[in-house]
């Protein structure tokens, strides 16, 4: 009995011993399997860590990248403009106020020296846009018309009665020669008939064919419909700073030295400032081009005979056409009140500070309608306020019965001619907002080797024989009629211009139909979506 209850202990004391080595074990097993998971976990954690840090890294370079940029181009554009425009007011006052000079100068100007020299000029700089690339053009460019501004103000300027005729002897042969006389007076004042054609040609160059080239190598379609209204809201911002600069030069006692002088800090701030953006311009397109080694020639003629870019051009050429013959028909009006540089420079302030605050809010209104009007709703926005101001400017000495009730005496001539300025404000603001910002837009899609040629027959090309068309129209109705006035001379401007109008409208709706065949494919492979054509217009962007 003793041994069966021994037996019967050991037994039950091994079962108890392997029961506590079992746990043991499963015990250790899952301690290592918790410990394998915390290691796991860990793990996995200092990945997410990691990668998350590397993407968030990344999002602000980029971001810091874009923002960068879209500064850069905000304040190159502010310089360009602000520069545009103190040298718009100081050519006109310049001119304006030469011995015996009227508006009619202007005319005269732009169609026997300014075509010829922006037709010379587009030719070299494809030239130099093939052979240097778009920065160094840039450069050279800038510094080149520079330079003349201040070679006239501090060498031609203080010899001005050496280098030109006095102005008895142009008083002479203008009687002597009357169908000759605007002739005589602009090429006997040679000095000043350049400095107008260089700052028109300033104008053309550095704000509307090089800044947007730039732009348009930065920016691809699917960002621009946001980024081009911001640029053009800074380009109007700064048409009110320009106006402030304007105000100082009519108070100073030498405008032409004080405004060379801040046209020269405004070139450097331009150069610096494109200088910033050479890492975001594409070389790769220039060095494809050049290779291919295409005469300016035929860059010519792929431009204009391609219908989209023909359209374009006529559409620009129609709106300089528009509004040089509307601008000088009530500039005439106001130089009656303004007399002398300073006068008309006080006048200029004033119209190029509300032209700029009616841009700035003409912009917002761009900034926040664009995507959900469409490109066709804003760009015909221009060509309408143009039927406006063609109406109300050049309509009452149309209509004989409307212009007796208008002039009934000098007061009401007075407030007439300021109402005249402000549909041309009206104007100038929808061009800076809606036109410049649509045109721009539309040379996105082209293909790559029809964007330089294509801008610069279009810009170059079409903008300035845009408004030196409209100068060769005058002179001619001018030397027809023997009547250097606008007034006199209206129906057959109004006629013209209303002409002009209707074909402008004919190839923006063909321009319309092109655009959105062009855009939408582009903007499908930016955003791999389907974009549906909604009521025929392109929801894609100055200046």
């Amino acid at each position: 009995m003793l041994c069966l209850y021994a037996r019967q202990k050991l037994k039950i004391h091994n079962i108890q011993d392997n029961t506590l080595q079992g746990s043991h074990v499963l015990a250790t097993q899952t301690l290592k399997k918790f410990q394998q998971s915390l290691r796991l976990s860990f793990r996995r954690d200092i990945l997410h860590k990691v990668t998350t840090y590397r993407y968030m890294n990344n999002y602000f370079i980029s971001k810091f990248k874009d923002n960068y940029k879209i500064c850069m181009m905000s304040l190159l554009i502010f310089f360009t403009v602000v520069s545009y425009n103190v040298m718009r007011a100081m050519k006109e006052a310049l001119v304006l106020n030469l011995p015996g000079a009227t508006a009619a100068y202007i005319p005269y100007i732009k169609s026997f020296v300014v075509l010829p020299s922006s037709i010379v000029m587009g030719a070299v700089y494809l030239a130099l846009k093939q052979k240097y690339g778009l920065l160094k053009t840039y450069y050279i460019v800038t510094v080149g018309m520079l330079s003349y501004f201040v070679l006239f103000s501090t060498v031609l300027t203080p010899y001005m009665s050496s280098v030109t005729p006095s102005s008895e002897f142009v008083a002479y042969y203008q009687q002597l020669y009357p169908s000759l006389k605007f002739f005589l007076g602009i090429f006997a004042n040679w000095p000043s008939t350049l400095f107008y054609t260089f700052s028109e040609l300033w104008g053309t160059f550095t704000l509307i064919i090089l800044f947007w080239q730039i732009a348009n190598e930065i920016f691809t379609t699917s960002n621009a419909r946001v980024y081009y209204p911001l640029l053009n809201l800074v380009g109007a911002f700064a048409i009110v700073a320009a106006s402030v600069i304007v105000s100082i030069l009519s108070q100073s006692s030498n405008p032409l030295n004080t405004c060379v002088c801040f046209m020269t800090i405004l070139a450097i701030g331009m150069i610096v400032t494109a200088t910033h953006l050479k890492p975001y311009i594409n070389t790769h397109a220039n060095t494809q081009n050049t290779k291919a080694k295409t005469s300016l020639t035929s860059n010519f003629k792929v431009a204009i005979s391609s219908p989209y870019i023909l359209f374009i051009t006529i559409c620009i050429f129609a709106f300089g056409i528009l509004v040089n013959t509307i601008e000088l028909s009530f500039k005439e009006l106001m130089i009656k009140y303004f007399h002398g540089q300073a006068g008309y420079l006080s006048f200029y302030s004033t119209f190029t500070k509300w032209k700029g605050l009616l841009a700035i809010a003409a912009n917002v209104f761009t900034l926040h309608y664009l995507k959900r009007l469409g490109w066709f709703s804003m760009a015909i926005v221009t060509p309408l306020i143009c039927l406006l101001s063609l109406a109300l400017v050049l309509g009452p000495s149309t209509f004989t019965q409307l212009n007796i009730d208008v002039y009934t005496g000098g007061l009401n001539e007075y407030w007439f001619a300021w109402l005249c300025c402000s549909v041309v404000i009206m104007m100038y603001a929808s061009k800076y907002a809606f036109f410049d910002t649509t045109k721009e837009m539309a040379f996105i899609p082209l293909p790559e080797n029809l964007k330089v040629s294509g801008k610069a027959a279009a810009d170059g090309i079409g903008g300035r024989s845009g408004k030196s068309g409209s100068s060769l129209i005058q002179l001619c109705i001018f030397q027809i009629t023997g009547d250097g006035t606008y007034s006199n001379n209206a129906p057959y401007f109004f006629v013209i211009c209303a002409v002009i109008l209707a074909c402008w409208l004919w190839a923006l709706i063909k321009l319309n139909h092109e655009y959105v065949k062009m855009a939408e494919p582009q903007t499908n492979k930016n955003t791999g979506a389907t974009i549906p054509n909604t009521d025929q217009r392109p929801k894609l962007t100055i200046a």
